[in-house]
């Protein structure tokens, strides 16, 4: 059982970077694309300002802020609960 970890663990990752990359790829093609002030957008709230209006942008901000604080408080508490194991290996 402990081997299914080595096959689909490596499976995994390799979706999460397709979906990354894929992410990556949409987010650069809106930076490009321009609308009728013909500028770049220079941040991803800038696409959703100009694509969804000033409301969906406010939104959008307050929920990409909440995703990071998240993740910052995922990532510690992975980080020591990975500290742990190592600590208590034999």
């Amino acid at each position: 059982m402990s081997k299914l970890g080595w096959i689909v663990g490596p499976i995994t990752m390799l979706c999460f970077a397709a979906v990354t990359l894929t992410s990556a790829l949409l987010l650069s093609n809106c930076h490009r694309s321009t609308d009728s002030d013909l500028h770049t957008h220079d941040s991803y709230l800038d696409v959703v300002r100009s694509v969804l209006g000033n409301r969906s942008a406010w939104f959008c901000s307050i929920i990409v802020g909440i995703n990071f604080i998240k993740l910052g408080i995922v990532y510690t508490i992975t980080s020591a609960i990975s500290i742990g194991c190592v600590n208590n290996w034999e």
